[in-house]
């Protein structure tokens, strides 16, 4: 996606416009705050209580999970040998790259066979929860270090009462009294501000594993067990399993994971693997019992694009399709590649997965998409395949490196050679990324290929997978058009290597919710609202206002208030039911998941008491949140309550766990974070359910409203005027203080706002922007804000038709839901209809975030949430 910078500024300067165009109005913001603190001032001191007892048992809660964890730590540890994952086993790779030769081809089809899939258990991951963090003073004596992360500066303080060195003399007892130093510290200033990196940098959590890494090495330079204790330390307050190991003088830390790590020692226990971090040894001594709330096991797939700096580079590819050359000049990111260089070797299926670096993914849809539009999937996939066999000289691993090595994408742009695992995965990422078809891998002993899934006929040797007929598609076999095998291989069973298809699947999402829009249905919120099971049946729910009409399911909400719907398409998409769940207040769905095939769970908030089947549910406060299990025909099998209490300003997320059969176990209120998404309903190995949300995120909770009756008493450029300098006044930077100031008010109110109010604010108060950017000045007459009263903003265009500001397309009544937070920061929900890219392609846009000290925006956007960021004043305002 490249941004234009005008552009970027018009998107900001939209939602400022909303406020310099508004009518005068007899209430001032000012006024509003106070009246809402005085609304809210009986409710606050009958809550005070209770709250600041919720408080104290939190803190005595983790006082206790940290004395007994102190007391286990305490007890003789065990001894364990260890082994090693060599490498994946394989045969000799060919030293020469394989040519096909037409002349050598068989004109018979061959039916390539497939190993019989060995079933092994799996790593059993429990849902992602928040982080319970005990009540630290704000202000203590620090110390402040700072290091560079591939390209990104970043600097801490921590709490100088933080250990720096370690005994050589390790003892059960010595790790125990740490523990307790550790505890009594402040050490979660530390850990959110390490979380906030990785959120920053979109860090997985080998990413996450690194920067603490760094920054225990920061803190305890001179003591490598120190560093070590610290690393576990932080890794366990963040939610993560890690143990500890000692042998002799030296501390190890052991850290589980879902996937395969090769080379490196590990023992197995409950059927995860626990790996010996940075260390070679046969054995060690270390403990069974893993701390109570670190329930993360370190994944090593590459979901998302990392976000470091750019150090841009460049590699022109030639190859000749059809006797037509063509370069292709990509770009890659050279910190991404530095941190590729930093991670273990793992399963093959983690590199076909993996995300790739934004720069890189834009370059080659741009450079690629063009050659293979308009095509049929043949000829498409033929070109690729072409690009991919003849654009990079071969070489095996052992001649390259003297060792095996699985490349990323982006790597092959870096180093002059790849081999079969190398080519195979950038050709699986062309084709799903580029034509959103299947492919899977086919992991032959010592060749790695390919097989894709073709909707129109294709001849050629093939496997039967589940079912579908997958066509051969080999990269390393050189010159060798689709449909061919190697000779060698045509007779050797392969194993299917499974691969995710984020595009396709997101595709399958949007096709559902175009007949949802067309039914009267609306999003909740951002995160899943939408799952299929096995046979391809679509689960989903939502909003609506008025009626909605799903197929022959015709629904009305409760006084044209917002009711949820909770329906099904079948795999040709059918409705197979749909039904509404409501009352007479504010009552949104924002969150499904599917517990098996029989099954799925839908949760949602409500601010006055609804009807759920025949039950009816309560409402305390300011609302509540439901969870409701259904059956896979839509029948209810049960629905419960969170119960939601004791919440505040500050520590305003909650979750909420369920038995299988609806019995609630816990409830417990966090902090308020920037860095925890994870909002929804999850399900664990046992069938127990968690719900999780927040007053700043969850749509339709805590939603305020203003009223504005008269049109002639407000002045809107003074009231915004005193609102910029409050928050210049409290460290806001300059340049995005007029944006917050907005958003402030935005957050708060009911607008409409006709585009050509917007321009007549421009003419008065910008007026060179209509020569500068007329095209732009156009379409802003062509848009209108409306606000509703639930905390969705509401888009709208003339004659319903899409509006373009360059890099934006803006569709007919998008929506889009401003989250708050304590901090400062802000975050645009975007819930649907804006997208970012250009003619050829279009990505949905996920959210903005705009930060206050650093002036920062950043732009989340497609299925891999890739991101961007620029700064208002060096980028946008220069």
């Amino acid at each position: 996606m490249k941004t234009n910078s005008n552009l970027l500024y018009l998107l900001l300067l939209g939602l400022i416009i909303q406020f310099f165009s508004m009518p005068a109005y007899s209430q001032t913001y000012e006024e509003y705050l106070k009246q809402q603190k005085k609304e809210f001032a009986d409710y606050k001191q009958k809550e005070k209580e209770n709250f600041t007892k919720f408080v104290k048992e939190r803190d005595e809660y983790i006082q206790k999970l940290d004395k007994e964890y102190s007391d286990y730590l305490k007890q003789e540890w065990k001894k364990y040998d260890l082994f090693i994952n060599k490498k994946p086993p394989e045969k000799p790779k060919p030293v020469a790259k394989p040519v096909y030769k037409a002349d050598q081809a068989a004109k018979v089809v061959n039916t390539v066979k497939l190993e019989k899939p060995v079933v092994k258990p799996k790593v059993q991951v429990a849902p992602k929860l928040p982080i319970v963090q005990k009540s630290e003073a704000e202000k203590f004596p620090t110390r402040h270090k700072q290091f560079r992360f591939y390209g990104e500066n970043v600097a801490f303080d921590y709490d100088q009462k933080f250990i720096s060195t370690f005994p050589s003399n390790i003892s059960e007892q010595l790790i125990s009294e740490n523990w307790d130093k550790m505890s009594k510290i402040n050490y979660n200033h530390l850990i959110n501000k390490m979380l906030q990196y990785k959120t920053d940098m979109n860090l997985n959590d080998w990413g996450y594993y690194l920067l603490i890494k760094k920054a225990a090495n920061q803190i305890s330079p001179g003591s490598k067990n120190a560093a070590t204790f610290i690393e576990w330390f932080l890794l366990i307050k963040s939610n993560y399993k890690a143990r500890l190991a000692y042998k002799n003088t030296s501390l190890y830390l052991l850290l589980p994971s879902v996937n395969n790590i090769y080379g490196v020692s590990f023992f197995t226990f409950n059927n995860v693997k626990f790996y010996l971090i940075d260390a070679k040894q046969k054995d060690v001594f270390t403990y069974k019992k893993d701390f109570p709330e670190a329930n993360i096991i370190m994944d090593l797939d590459i979901n998302s694009p990392i976000n470091t700096a750019e150090n841009i580079r460049e590699k022109s590819l030639n190859f000749n399709y059809l006797g037509e050359d063509h370069t292709i000049k990509v770009k890659y990111n050279q910190n991404s590649i530095d941190f590729y260089k930093d991670y273990p070797l793992s399963d093959i299926k983690v590199y076909f997965d993996a995300a790739v670096s934004t720069i890189t993914k834009e370059t080659l849809a741009e450079q690629l998409l063009p050659l293979i539009k308009d095509k049929s999937e043949n000829e498409a996939v033929s070109l690729l395949l072409n690009f991919v066999q003849t654009a990079f000289a071969y070489k095996t691993d052992q001649q390259q490196f003297g060792k095996e090595k699985f490349y990323f994408p982006d790597e092959l742009f870096y180093y002059p050679y790849s081999d079969c695992e190398d080519r195979s995965v950038l050709f699986s990422y062309l084709v799903r990324q580029l034509l959103d078809m299947d492919v899977i891998g086919l992991n032959y002993p010592g060749h790695m290929s390919t097989a894709v899934k073709f909707s129109e006929k294709v001849e050629g040797d093939y496997v039967d997978y589940k079912g579908q007929k997958y066509i051969i598609c080999d990269a390393t076999y050189i010159n060798a058009p689709i449909g061919r095998v190697m000779p060698q291989f045509k007779d050797v069973a392969a194993k299917v290597v499974v691969l995710n298809n984020h595009k396709n699947l997101a595709e399958k999402k949007r096709k559902i919710w175009d007949l949802v829009y067309k039914a009267g249905g609306n999003h909740g919120s951002n995160g899943q609202d939408i799952v299929f099971d096995k046979e391809g049946n679509a689960y989903v729910t939502g909003y609506f206002n008025g009626e909605a009409s799903f197929g022959t399911h015709n629904l009305k909400s409760t006084n044209n208030t917002n009711d949820i719907f909770i329906a099904k398409y079948d795999n040709k998409e059918n409705v197979a039911f749909a039904y509404k769940v409501g009352g007479k207040g504010n009552d949104i769905a924002y969150g499904i998941e599917l517990a098996n095939d029989k099954y799925f769970y839908v949760t949602g908030s409500f601010n006055k008491d609804i009807k759920f089947g025949s039950h009816i549910l309560k409402v305390k406060n300011f609302g509540d949140v439901f969870i409701a299990k259904l059956s896979a025909k839509g029948g209810l099998k049960w629905v419960s309550q969170a119960g939601i209490e004791a919440l505040d300003s500050v520590n305003n997320m909650f979750m909420a766990s369920f038995t299988s059969d609806g019995k609630r176990i816990s409830y417990k209120v966090y902090s308020e974070s920037e860095n925890f998404n994870n909002y929804g309903v999850s399900i664990d190995s046992l069938g127990n359910s968690y719900v999780t949300g927040s007053l700043t995120a969850t749509t339709g909770l805590s939603v305020s409203n203003l009223a504005f009756n008269d049109y002639t008493a407000f002045n809107p450029v003074a009231s915004l005027k005193t609102e910029n300098d409050k928050l210049i006044a409290n460290k806001y930077n300059k340049s995005i203080a007029g944006l917050f100031a907005v958003i402030h008010l935005i957050n708060n109110s009911g607008i409409s706002l006709p585009g050509k109010m917007a321009q007549d604010a421009l003419n008065k108060y910008n007026p060179s922007f209509k020569k500068a950017s007329p095209n732009i000045y156009s379409n802003i007459g062509r848009v209108q804000f409306l606000k509703n009263s639930q905390g969705v903003v509401t888009i709208r265009t003339d004659n319903s038709k899409a509006v373009y500001f360059d890099a934006v397309k803006i569709s007919n009544n998008s929506k889009f839901k401003v989250s708050a937070y304590n901090s400062g920061n802000a975050v645009i929900n975007i819930l649907s209809g804006i997208s970012v890219g250009k003619a050829i392609i279009w990505y949905d846009l996920n959210f903005i975030k705009l930060l206050k000290d650093s002036g920062d925006v950043v732009f989340d956007y497609d299925s891999d949430h890739t991101q961007k960021k620029v700064n208002i004043g060096r980028d946008i305002l220069k």
